[in-house]
């Protein structure tokens, strides 16, 4: 009898939340059932649900036969998995369209869209985890298949939770279902990248904090005295200031694995500075135009050095060349998180501090 590969626990459970990250998007749009029913007065979603899905499965699974090799696995499984994390969101978004106006059917079509989309991406995703998986050995395999049976009992329970808290209220009752979702689909995350954990919250707080503030926040500053060229001005100093610190690294190395956590937290404090900003009194002109440019200059700064160390930490952990692979894809998607997190920040932001009362 052939006996199943031993791998390591890190490996385990990041096969394992892989699993059941691929299957998320799948089973969220399938627990949604009550509330579709309510939104568009028939359960015709659910038969159209399966059928989109299902015809692409196939053709999508045979193009990354065909193709996938080459394309790396970080790409095959990156990029959908992060697509999927957006087509998670396409659900309350549209309910929010819907209330400001959106009619029914477009809403409809635009849901179905974000079905045969999220159907694609998981397609190809799992095959290219079922490969990885291959390389590992078959424990590995086996750590997917029981990450998709534990999602598909979490993803009811969440949902028979969000809908007995939230009784009566369809709409908030989906829209917290969808947020715990994406909040597990970035817990997968986590434990995929369970050794260089520390390194992708601090790469997803960085961007986070990027984007919370640049360029929603600073290009909303204005100034009497340069006019329309200011906006031009503070995406110059960004940029300038990202090309400096994404260089330093090369000359100075200031961060390591135990001291950033410090340097991540002093980077935080970059919101309430520019909401501070953002509500100073008008008619700031003249040499103090020079402090915002000068925060947006450190901004830059600071997100080009810390997000590159905390990339670069990643790189120097020891491992196996199949876990350096699947440290890299966990740092690099917490990035793209922090970037998605951080937009839907800075909206937020901007919507409750951008006009003084």
């Amino acid at each position: 009898m052939a006996e199943t590969t031993t791998i390591s626990s890190t490996v385990y459970w990041a096969m394992l939340s892989l699993g059941a990250a691929n299957l998320l998007p799948w089973l969220s749009f399938l627990t949604l059932a009550d509330y579709f029913l309510d939104i568009y007065g028939d359960n015709s979603m659910e038969f159209y649900f399966p059928a989109v899905s299902t015809t692409v499965l196939v053709g999508a699974a045979t193009l990354n036969l065909l193709y996938g090799q080459a394309l790396s696995f970080d790409v095959r499984v990156r990029v959908p998995t992060f697509v999927m994390a957006a087509s998670l969101l396409a659900v309350p978004l549209v309910d929010l369209a819907m209330r400001a106006g959106l009619a029914s059917r477009f809403g409809f079509a635009i849901t179905l869209v974000s079905v045969l989309v999220n159907a694609f991406c998981s397609a190809v995703a799992q095959s290219s985890l079922y490969g990885l998986a291959a390389l590992f050995g078959d424990g590995a395999t086996q750590a997917l298949q029981s990450g998709q049976g534990v999602m598909g009992v979490v993803s009811v329970l969440l949902r028979v939770v969000s809908n007995v808290v939230l009784a009566g209220r369809p709409s908030t009752s989906m829209f917290a279902f969808c947020s715990c979702g994406s909040a597990l689909l970035a817990g997968s995350v986590a434990a995929y990248a369970r050794a260089v954990w520390l390194e992708s919250l601090s790469a997803f707080l960085v961007f986070v904090t990027c984007l919370a503030c640049f360029p929603g926040l600073a290009t909303s500053l204005t100034s009497p005295t340069l006019g329309s060229w200011f906006p031009l001005l503070m995406v110059a100093a960004y940029n300038c200031g990202d090309l400096f610190g994404k260089t330093l690294p090369a000359r100075a190395r200031l961060v390591s694995r135990r001291s950033l956590p410090a340097w991540v937290s002093a980077h935080l404090l970059f919101v309430p500075l520019f909401l501070l900003l953002l509500r100073a009194p008008a008619g700031r002109g003249g040499a103090s135009d020079a402090l915002p440019l000068g925060c947006t200059f450190g901004l830059g700064v600071s997100t080009g050095y810390i997000g590159c160390m905390a990339l670069v930490l990643v790189g120097e952990h020891a491992g196996s060349a199949e876990e350096k692979e699947l440290w890299g894809t966990a740092s690099s998607f917490s990035l793209m998180l922090g970037l998605t997190a951080g937009s839907l920040l800075s909206f937020t932001l901007s919507a409750a501090f951008a006009s003084p009362s």
